[in-house]
C-alpha cells in the first residue's frame, strides 16, 4: 500500500491538565475517506486541529506525504495549504462575493496572480455546484450554499487531503443533504478527506473507515460495517443506541 497522506503517532493533547488526546494512531491514505464519530468533547476537533498544527500537539508525530509536518515558518504555511481545512462555521467575508471569498486563499496563502487565483476559484465553485452564484454575496446564500462555498475555498488550494470538522452541524435539517452530497462527490473525485461527523447514515454510506473516539482514545476503528453492526466495545454500544 502507498504511504498515508496524512499519519498520527502517538498525538497527545491536554488543556489545563486534563488530557483531550491520548496516544492517537490514525492514518488516511489517498483518496480515503475516514469519518470521525463519538461524543461530544471526545476529542474530535482537536484531534483535526492537531493534523495542521492549528492546536499544537503535546507529543507524538504528525506525518504529511510521509515526511513530518512542518513546526512552523513557510513550510508550515505551505503544509497547512495542502491540507484543506473546513470549520464548523463557514468563516465567510461577509462584504466579498462567493469568487471572491474562494480566491483570497490562492492568492494570499499560494501567491497566485488575481486572474489564476480566481480561475482555481470558478473550478471549485464548479465543482462543489455553485458556478452560477460566483456573484453573490453570502447573505444571499443559504447557509449550505456557504458551507459549499467554505468546502471551495478550500478545495482552490487543491489540497491533499481536507479536514471537516462537523460540516454541516450549523445548519437546518433540509439544508444538511445538499453538503453531504457535496462531499460525496469529492469522494468520488478521489479527495482523500478526514472528517469529524455526527451524522451517522453518512458515515455509514460514504466512508472506507470509521473511527469512534471517546475520552480523548481511538476505542475502535473498522469499515463502516463493522463498527456500526458490530461494535465490540460497551461505550459504542452505549453512544449507537443514543443516536
Amino acid at each position: 500500500m502507498a504511504l498515508p497522506v496524512l499519519e498520527l503517532r502517538g498525538i497527545g493533547k491536554a488543556f489545563d491538565g486534563v488530557p483531550a488526546l491520548k496516544g492517537i494512531d490514525l492514518s488516511v491514505h489517498e483518496g480515503e475517506l475516514v469519518a470521525l464519530i463519538g461524543p461530544s468533547g471526545s476529542g474530535k476537533s482537536t484531534l483535526l486541529r492537531c493534523c495542521n498544527r492549528l492546536t499544537e500537539p503535546d507529543g507524538g508525530a504528525v506525518r504529511f506525504g510521509g515526511r513530518p509536518a512542518p513546526s512552523g515558518g513557510r513550510a508550515l504555511a505551505e503544509a497547512r495549504r495542502r491540507m484543506g481545512m473546513v470549520f464548523q462555521a463557514f468563516n465567510l467575508y461577509p462584504h466579498l462575493t462567493a469568487l471572491e471569498n474562494a480566491a483570497l486563499a490562492p492568492r494570499r496563502a499560494a501567491g497566485l496572480s488575481r486572474k489564476a487565483a480566481e480561475q482555481a476559484a470558478r473550478e471549485a465553485l464548479s465543482r462543489v455546484g455553485l458556478a452560477d452564484r460566483a456573484d453573490a454575496r453570502p447573505d444571499a446564500l443559504s447557509g449550505g450554499q456557504q458551507q459549499r462555498v467554505a468546502i471551495a475555498r478550500a478545495l482552490a488550494l487543491r489540497p491533499r487531503i481536507l479536514l471537516l470538522d462537523e460540516p454541516t452541524s450549523a445548519l437546518d435539517p433540509e439544508l444538511v443533504g445538499s453538503v453531504l452530497d457535496v462531499i460525496g462527490s469529492l469522494k468520488a473525485d478521489g479527495v482523500a478527506m478526514l472528517i469529524a461527523t455526527h451524522e451517522i447514515a453518512f458515515a455509514r454510506e460514504a466512508a472506507d473507515r470509521i473511527v469512534f473516539l471517546a475520552e480523548g482514545r481511538i476505542l475502535e476503528s473498522g469499515p463502516p460495517e463493522e463498527v456500526l453492526d458490530r461494535p465490540r466495545s460497551a461505550r459504542l454500544r452505549s453512544f449507537l443506541r443514543r443516536l
